[in-house]
C-alpha cells in the first residue's frame, strides 16, 4: 500500500481479496486502520467492496466508524457508503451504538450541512435499529438543550424529528429572552435568529411558546433595537403572528393578561398591541377592555393597574363606539 500510484488498481485489488483471505483479512486490514495516513484509502478500499465489513471484528468496525467522522463532516463523495454500512446488519448490534452515536452526533450543536443532511436521513428512514434511533436523538437531546447558536440551519429538521417540548422551548425561550432585552447588541443578533426559523419550525412549537415570541418583540420594541422595530412593523405576514391570531387571541383571557404583565409593557405598547389584534380578530379590544377592568378591581398593584387604565382610557377616547 505504500507504493505510489496514480490508479486505485492496488486498493481494488485488495478490496476484492477479502473473500479469498476471509479469516484472515481482519489481521491484515487493521494497520489500515490504525494509521491515518491510509484512512482516505481504507475508504476506496471499503467502496470498492462494502461486503469487507462482514469480514472485520468488532474492534475493527468500531475504528472504521471513527475513521468516517471527518468524511462525515464534508461530503467527499462517500455518503452513500456510509448509509450502506450503517445499514449492514452487523451494526445493528448493540455494540455498535455508542459508536454510532458518536459519529452521528459529533460536535453537536456545530455539525456541517452534510453530517445534520446524513443524520436526518438516518433518523428519518430508520437507518439504524430502533433502539439506536432513539438513543441518537436522546443524546442529541441532552447536549443541545439550553443551546441557542447552530452551525447549520438543517438543526431546525433534526429538531422536529427530535420533537422535545423542552428542546423547542429551550431554545425559544432563549431567543425570546434576548429580544427582549432593551439592549441592541442583543436584540438585534436575536431577532435576526429567529428570522431564520422556518414555518415548518415554528408550526412545530406550542403555543406557549408563540406567545413568549409575540411579547418577547412588544418589549424589545420598548427598547433600542432597531431589529426589533422592523420585525414588528412587518409582523403581520410572520407564521408566529399568524398563529397567535388564529389559536390565542380567540381565547385571550385573564392567564395571558398575567403573562403579558411579567414583560413590563408600557400603556403604549398595550394599545399598540390591542389595536394590532384588532385588525385581525373582531372585537379583541373590548375582550381586553373587560379583562383588564376585572384585573384592576381585583388586583392592588398600583403600577399595571395605571398602565392598564391608561390603556383603557386611550382606547375608549379612540372609539366612542366602545
Amino acid at each position: 500500500m505504500n507504493e505510489t500510484s496514480f490508479t486505485n488498481n492496488k486498493e481494488y485489488f485488495f478490496a476484492n481479496m477479502s473473500n479469498t483471505l476471509n479469516n484472515t483479512f481482519d489481521k491484515i486490514f487493521q494497520p489500515l486502520l490504525l494509521d491515518s495516513n491510509f484512512h482516505s484509502k481504507s475508504m476506496i478500499i471499503l467502496d470498492a467492496n462494502p461486503n469487507i465489513i462482514n469480514t472485520l471484528s468488532i474492534e475493527n468496525i468500531k475504528r472504521l466508524l471513527h475513521i468516517f467522522i471527518p468524511f462525515i463532516e464534508q461530503d467527499q463523495g462517500y455518503n452513500e457508503l456510509i448509509l450502506q454500512i450503517l445499514q449492514n446488519d452487523r451494526l445493528s448490534d448493540s455494540a455498535f451504538n455508542s459508536n454510532i452515536i458518536d459519529l452521528l452526533n459529533y460536535n453537536y450543536e456545530q455539525m456541517t450541512d452534510n453530517q445534520t443532511e446524513l443524520w436526518i436521513t438516518i433518523v428519518s428512514k430508520k437507518i439504524c435499529s430502533q433502539q439506536q434511533i432513539t438513543q441518537i436523538k436522546s443524546d442529541y437531546i441532552e447536549h443541545v438543550l439550553d443551546k441557542s447558536n447552530f452551525a447549520s440551519q438543517k438543526f431546525q429538521e433534526v429538531f422536529e424529528l427530535c420533537n422535545n417540548e423542552f428542546l423547542y422551548s429551550s431554545l425559544i425561550n432563549d431567543i425570546s429572552e434576548r429580544i427582549s432585552d432593551y439592549d441592541y447588541t442583543i436584540s438585534n443578533p436575536a431577532v435576526l435568529q429567529l428570522k431564520q426559523l422556518n414555518e415548518n419550525f415554528i408550526n412545530s412549537l406550542s403555543i406557549n411558546n408563540i406567545n413568549n415570541i409575540i411579547y418577547s418583540i412588544l418589549a424589545g420594541n420598548q427598547g433600542y433595537g432597531r431589529e426589533v422595530g422592523f420585525l414588528l412593523e412587518n409582523i403581520y405576514d410572520k407564521p408566529f403572528y399568524r398563529r397567535y391570531i388564529e389559536e390565542t387571541a380567540p381565547t385571550f383571557n385573564t392567564n395571558e393578561l398575567n403573562k403579558m404583565l411579567t414583560y413590563n409593557l408600557n400603556d403604549n405598547t398595550f394599545i399598540n398591541f390591542v389595536n394590532m389584534m384588532t385588525k385581525a380578530s373582531e372585537d379583541f379590544n373590548i375582550k381586553f377592555i373587560k379583562i383588564s377592568e376585572e384585573y384592576i378591581s381585583k388586583n392592588s398593584d398600583v403600577y399595571n393597574s395605571t398602565v392598564l387604565t391608561n390603556c383603557i382610557n386611550e382606547l375608549n377616547n379612540s372609539n366612542p363606539k366602545l
